[in-house]
């Protein structure tokens, strides 16, 4: 049975090498970071042989993708945010999974979200409203206060409701927002 190993963090490796410069022994070091002394002792002879504490790469199965691919599908999920999984692989030329796009684009914090819902107006209403805030706009916070707004909406649950999914990060909210003016 394997046993997970953490490795030291930089602050824990600062803190050896600190003890080690004050010549503390490294069952000393190893009682004061409360750090088994043969990963002390380990450390010290990798940093040695290495000349850096820096640790390896791990080792690991290789990306299906290239760097370019990955940058190809960062760049089209986001200048295309409503393109979806299949077409995004199929458009590509891409071999890898859903799954795996969904992993490549997580790791540049790219992922779908439901695409925010704004009510379409018409250019009469747009003029209408304009209007409306630029008679009010000297309003002071006294004349606000006796003013009661209310927010009715009418809500219909039928067959053509679907959601719009787009693809952005973490944030980008306004750039995803469905056209807000009918023409």
């Amino acid at each position: 049975m394997s046993t997970q190993r953490k490795q030291l963090t930089d602050l824990q490796k600062g803190e050896i090498l600190a003890l080690k410069e004050e010549h503390q022994s490294q069952r000393v070091i190893a009682k004061k970071l409360k750090i088994p002394p043969q990963t002390i002792q380990d450390f010290l002879q990798r940093l040695k042989k290495r000349g850096t504490h820096e640790n390896l790469p791990r080792a690991g199965r290789p990306h299906i993708t290239t760097e370019k691919q990955d940058q190809e599908l960062y760049n089209t999920a986001t200048t295309q945010p409503r393109i979806k999984y299949n077409k995004l692989r199929e458009l590509l030329n891409l071999k890898a999974s859903i799954r795996t796009l969904r992993r490549r684009l997580r790791e540049e914090h790219i992922r779908k979200w439901r695409a925010r819902g704004c009510p379409k107006i018409t250019q009469r209403v747009a003029n209408e409203r304009l209007q409306w805030a630029m008679k009010y706009k000297d309003f002071t916070e006294e004349d606000w206060s006796y003013v009661v707004f209310t927010d009715e909406v009418s809500v219909e649950k039928g067959d053509n409701v679907t959601d719009v999914w787009v693809f952005r990060r973490l944030g980008e909210w306004d750039r995803c927002l469905p056209e807000q003016v009918k023409s």
